[in-house]
């Protein structure tokens, strides 16, 4: 487990890098923002300067397919969240700080084209990757989850599982020059 900001950081590059060779093995262009300013916990990731005199930060890769551009943004889990739902069922969640949540949202609204997020679940039954775009789970009412940081959570049955583990680790062998 990832335990140093730097660790974190390149825990999550790595995330990035298998979904990049997944969208290249899918026939998409991509062009990865690996453009970080600042050192240690100050490092920033790639923004948007918007007229009205804010940043906004940018989903992880840009993507290209038969004329059509999108944005991806990738997050790495270890394990899934879980809450209980009012009759006891357990429901499977994962998501992201609810900082990154809204600018991804926003993201999507400045550039007019879709933010897909997948996410790496690695740990815990069910693994995979799984993907949803933003603006469709945000309708569907994700869960904030107040504790030491605000989490934006959605449940694992509204997203789409498009690649197996193994199946993923293969196309970054096939792709790791392209994308590494």
């Amino acid at each position: 487990m990832a335990t140093t900001f730097q660790q974190r950081l390149t825990h999550g590059e790595e995330g990035e890098h298998y979904v990049a060779a997944f969208l290249l093995h899918q026939g998409v262009s991509i062009a990865p923002l690996y453009q970080y300013k600042g050192k240690g916990k100050d490092l920033k990731g790639p923004r948007m300067h918007v007229p009205a005199g804010y940043e906004v930060i940018l989903p992880d890769i840009p993507c290209y397919k038969g004329g059509h551009a999108w944005q991806v943004e990738v997050k790495r889990k270890g394990n899934w969240c879980f809450s209980h739902t009012a009759a006891g069922d357990r429901v499977n969640e994962t998501g992201c700080d609810t900082k990154y949540w809204r600018h991804y949202l926003e993201a999507a609204r400045q550039t007019n084209q879709e933010v897909w997020v997948y996410w790496l679940q690695e740990g815990w039954a069910p693994t995979g990757l799984y993907r949803g775009e933003i603006n469709q789970l945000q309708a569907r009412g994700p869960r904030v989850w107040r504790s030491d940081k605000h989490l934006t959570l959605v449940q694992h049955d509204w997203l789409e599982r498009v690649c197996g583990l193994d199946e993923l680790y293969a196309l970054y062998e096939q792709h790791e020059q392209l994308v590494a």
